[in-house]
């Protein structure tokens, strides 16, 4: 029987946390290697791809050595994804940043018939935006600090204050 409170400690560990972002990766991974498909004669087109990849090596491991570098070497891949990201906006939007902003958002003041007939010719302006928000969630996951483990008497007062988290007639979630 799992005791009460493990899978909120397991879930609120920083590893764990690192794990979901994993697979974040993956699937960034699998989709920009299939909407790259068409350009990956150009050099700059593989390097989203070589980057989820290596961070499906990097996140476990950094994770697996949280305290002995881990941590460090996670928050420098989490910033070279960010940076990879603002790079691939400026790639995507081909020198044009604030036109093709402009156009991107034009859709949510245009009548739908208007913006269905939008031709853009150039990538998605707003898709290397993925890797910068990978990034920044991976490095605020590093910097943030641990949450305290809480012992089962301090879960049921801070259960008791928060307002209708609990069955009627319990005071934890557990009971």
């Amino acid at each position: 029987m799992i005791r009460p409170g493990y899978l909120q400690s397991v879930v609120m560990s920083p590893r764990f946390r690192h794990f979901i972002l994993f697979g974040g990766f993956l699937l960034l991974l699998v989709e920009i290697r299939f909407e790259h498909r068409s350009v990956l004669d150009d050099w700059r087109a593989w390097l989203p791809i070589l980057l989820c990849a290596g961070m499906l090596f990097i996140v476990p491991a950094g994770a697996l050595a949280w305290n002995r570098g881990g941590r460090m070497l996670i928050a420098v891949s989490y910033c070279l994804t960010f940076l990879l990201g603002v790079f691939g906006l400026i790639v995507h939007s081909q020198g044009h940043l604030w036109p093709r902003l402009t156009e991107t958002l034009s859709v949510w003041w245009l009548a739908p018939a208007m913006a269905q007939s939008l031709n853009a010719a150039h990538p998605p302006l707003l898709a290397p935006c993925a890797l910068c928000g990978l990034g920044m969630i991976g490095l605020m996951l590093c910097v943030l600090p641990a949450p305290p483990d809480l012992d089962g008497e301090q879960r049921k007062i801070i259960y008791k204050k928060v307002a209708g988290c609990c069955p009627q007639g319990s005071s934890t979630p557990e009971e």
